[in-house]
């Protein structure tokens, strides 16, 4: 998951047509920072978005992820990012974890952790709170 820090700020400032052309450059940004033509980057929400890297384990996605955050940075854009990183492996059973991993989303941004401009790779074992964990249906790795 990957969140646009002080957006709300962002939009309340600059207006709203500023806002949408935000999210719009950084689609752009993270879109051109993915690596391989499987992953996919997609708004979620709001001012989130999500990345599916089919295949990845954590530490390839957390990898990615700080790029992903120093390219927003690098871009200049007026905002940064912060993101929260979970890897999944479907069950024999068969199970879509994809399709369970929708149902991650952020706290409100004065209870997240680590902070702002962050990369954080195991959120929901430090900070249950701060991340849903992956459903009993996936195991996390990392």
């Amino acid at each position: 998951m990957i969140d646009v820090d002080h957006f709300k700020a962002f939009n309340d400032t600059r207006g709203h047509l500023a806002g949408d052309e935000l999210l719009k450059k950084l689609a752009e940004v993270l879109g051109r920072g993915l690596r391989r033509t499987e992953d996919l980057v997609a708004r979620y929400g709001g001012e989130e978005f999500l990345a599916v890297l089919p295949s990845a384990d954590l530490a390839v996605a957390g990898e990615l992820a700080e790029s992903l955050r120093r390219n927003v940075e690098n871009a200049q854009l007026g905002a940064t990012i912060s993101v929260g990183v979970c890897a999944c492996i479907p069950p024999a059973t068969g199970a879509d974890c994809a399709g369970n991993l929708l149902g991650i989303s952020f706290q409100p941004a004065p209870t997240r952790r680590p902070g702002n401009n962050s990369i954080d790779n195991n959120p929901a074992d430090r900070a249950p709170a701060t991340l849903t964990t992956c459903p009993d249906d996936c195991s996390r790795r990392g």
